[in-house]
């Protein structure tokens, strides 16, 4: 593991679990990983959501920024992409209300 950036510490004892227990992780969710096959297999995948969407680039632009390599356009563009998720959402909310007549 020597040759591997990061992996300097790691001894063939901790590669040896991580990868019973991965497997172990394989057998357990076997029902789940057959879904993702059979989605593949026709080609179809799951739309993701704008609610999903602006959960998922919140907790992004969260990560980047704790992140000392991160710059300001790496911010900027996650930022434009959570604004547009965040639209979206909102459009999408006010299609889905009921109208209220007075």
């Amino acid at each position: 593991m020597e040759g591997i950036p990061g992996c300097e510490d790691v001894d063939r004892y901790n590669t040896e679990e991580w990868i019973r227990g991965d497997n172990c992780d394989l057998v357990n969710s076997g029902e789940e990983i057959a879904d993702d096959i059979e989605e593949n297999e026709t080609g179809e995948s799951k739309k993701v959501s704008h609610e999903e969407g602006l959960n998922a680039l919140g907790i992004a632009l969260q990560y980047i920024e704790q992140q000392p390599e991160s710059n300001a356009s790496d911010l900027s563009l996650i930022i434009r992409w959570r604004d547009i998720a965040a639209k979206k959402r909102m459009s999408r909310l006010k299609q889905a209300r009921p109208r209220v007549e007075n």
